[in-house]
């Protein structure tokens, strides 16, 4: 069973490959095959075709809809069965976004959250209660909270009647996992934000999390920095340690020997968050749940969008230091 959605994703990511080209950077198509792969869809070209046309029709060159975002907003309009209504709600709510937080690549992720999860109508709506819960965020992390929360913000408010409850989880999931484990940072803080989204009480979940990290430590996987919300998808979905180990392993290892995936192509802790989802969705083929894998499908583009947007500064530092 591991081979069927590691053969899909690996499709996915030869036809994205076909249809971006050099365009793209590499993580941008990888992830954007992932998530392709989390709805268990195979890419389209045809539709993509369409879709790049009407892109082009609905903004200007100078849009931030071209730039990175451009590779994510293509795959959500071809998953989209009006694909014209929603890119004109996510100009909307982008335009509106603008008003209150400064233009970004989690800014397009954050509108199409918006206008995935609620009607055109709602926006408005959606958009008061995103900046309360953005200023709840900056309250308790002045320093952690970035760019990269506004979009968790909209997810937990489309997610929660209650969103203040779920804060105020996420907030003692984080203050659990640095006491007995982490170091503060920006990976632990999404980590937490990850398992807030779990039923499952508060300490079981954060030792789930801690335990599962051990026991793959000791297997020579070392799960850290940008590969820890993995943690959380699989406390949000299995019970099963061994099993998912076990799984993850010879996926992992098949996904390492394909030439795209090496370790010079991709660093190894993108690679795990890639085997990670593969293994889940081979566990719970019989079980999927559908809004489940839709929280990690937004997760898994937020992680996106965060590496494509460190590589970015990354290279444009070294122009100006070169």
């Amino acid at each position: 069973m591991e081979e069927k959605y590691l053969e899909l994703f690996l499709k996915n990511n030869y036809l994205l490959d076909k249809a971006f080209g050099d365009k793209a950077n590499s993580v941008t198509v990888k992830f954007t095959a992932l998530a392709y792969t989390l709805y268990r869809e195979i890419v389209n070209l045809d539709n993509i075709e369409e879709i790049h046309s009407l892109i082009a029709i609905k903004t200007d060159e100078q849009s931030p809809f071209r730039e990175e975002n451009y590779y994510i907003l293509t795959m959500l309009l071809t998953l989209t069965e009006n694909s014209e209504d929603f890119l004109d709600c996510v100009l909307d709510a982008y335009s509106n976004l603008e008003v209150f937080f400064n233009a970004n690549n989690f800014l397009s992720l954050t509108s199409e959250i918006l206008c995935s999860y609620n009607s055109k109508l709602n926006i408005d709506t959606a958009i008061e209660d995103l900046r309360h819960t953005y200023s709840l965020f900056k309250e308790r992390h002045w320093f952690l909270t970035g760019t990269e929360d506004i979009s968790i913000c909209a997810l937990i408010n489309s997610n929660f009647n209650n969103t203040l409850l779920k804060i105020n989880e996420a907030e003692s999931c984080y203050k659990y996992l640095k006491d007995i484990k982490f170091f503060p940072n920006n990976n632990v803080q999404l980590l937490s934000q990850i398992l807030s989204f779990s039923e499952k009480p508060l300490k079981e979940k954060c030792m789930s999390a801690v335990r599962l990290q051990g026991f793959l430590e000791k297997e020579g996987i070392i799960i850290r920095d940008i590969s820890l919300p993995l943690l959380g998808f699989v406390v949000l979905t299995l019970d099963d340690h061994e099993t998912f180990i076990n799984t993850f392993k010879k996926i992992d290892l098949k996904l390492k020997l394909n030439d795209k995936f090496s370790a010079f192509k991709i660093k190894e802790e993108l690679r795990f968050i890639i085997s990670g989802c593969l293994t889940i969705l081979t566990l719970t083929h019989s079980t999927y749940d559908k809004n489940t894998m839709q929280l990690i499908f937004w997760f898994i583009l937020n992680i996106s969008t965060k590496a494509t947007t460190a590589f970015l500064e990354t290279a444009i530092n070294r122009i100006f230091i070169d």
